[in-house]
């Protein structure tokens, strides 16, 4: 993607009001270990990675899915988090285009968001298997028994000393 093109004072202060109508709707959803300053910041970031995006001249939402992710790994995952962060950029990028006349730019737009809230729901599945995980460590190593040598059967289940024969010869 080519560097973008410095933005004019109007789109920067849009792009800025953005950032904070987000932060405040979104800071309403989940704990975010950040300063508000900090927070309209990191979101201000992820805004102009959208919209430049959008306005880039080869078209591409997969960079949508780095938002996404980065909302998870900063903690942004409050049970409405992703739908507010959804009402919030679809006018915001329908607005800030530099090709409102573009008939495909409501398309360009969903592409974007389906594309963020696929990296978005990646990353909290990844996130739960890693504290699946680390929840299992946990108990093994509280249990004495050394990892995965020994690991809880299902009720019911006996370990057998002697090598089970295959019913297919």
């Amino acid at each position: 993607m080519t560097p973008p093109v410095p933005l004019d004072p109007e789109r920067a202060r849009r792009r800025a009001e953005v950032a904070k109508a987000w932060a405040h709707v979104i800071g309403r959803t989940a704990y975010v270990p950040m300063t508000a300053e900090e927070m309209e910041q990191f979101l201000l970031e992820q805004v102009h990675t959208l919209a430049d995006t959008l306005n880039a001249e080869l078209f591409d939402p997969s960079s949508a899915i780095a938002v996404g992710t980065s909302l998870v790994h900063n903690d942004f995952t409050g049970p409405e988090s992703l739908q507010v962060t959804v009402e919030i950029l679809a006018g915001a990028l329908l607005l800030d285009s530099e090709n409102r006349t573009d008939r495909r730019l409501a398309e360009k737009v969903v592409g974007l968001l389906s594309n963020l809230a696929t990296g978005y729901s990646n990353a909290i599945r990844h996130r739960t298997l890693d504290q699946q995980e680390h929840i299992k460590q946990a108990l093994l190593k509280s249990s004495g028994k050394p990892n995965g040598a020994n690991a809880p059967r299902p009720s019911g289940s006996k370990r057998s000393s002697t090598p089970r024969r295959s019913v297919w010869r």
